[in-house]
């Protein structure tokens, strides 16, 4: 989920809102292969395919809400060189 979410803050970062519907198809879809080939039945990887969701599509939104403290915080660093 970490990494899930780290890669939704990424996303709402760098990018409009239709590359989180190919993530999140990618991430159901890995996250499936994943738990058969752990050997779960569907009902129990349910689970296992819903939390990085929700945690993609979360840390997208706080990279979205989060565009405008970043870019401020990039500025900052890339204006502080010797003068």
């Amino acid at each position: 989920m970490i990494i899930a979410s780290l890669v939704g803050i990424w996303a709402g970062l760098r990018f409009q809102v239709l590359i989180l519907v190919r993530l999140t198809f990618s991430a159901i879809m890995f996250s499936y292969v994943a738990a058969m080939w752990d050997g779960q039945s569907l009902s129990a990887s349910l689970l296992a395919i819903i939390v990085p969701v929700i945690g993609l599509q979360g840390g997208y939104m706080i990279g979205l809400t989060g565009r405008g403290p970043v870019q401020q915080l990039i500025g900052r660093f890339e204006g502080s060189g010797p003068a």
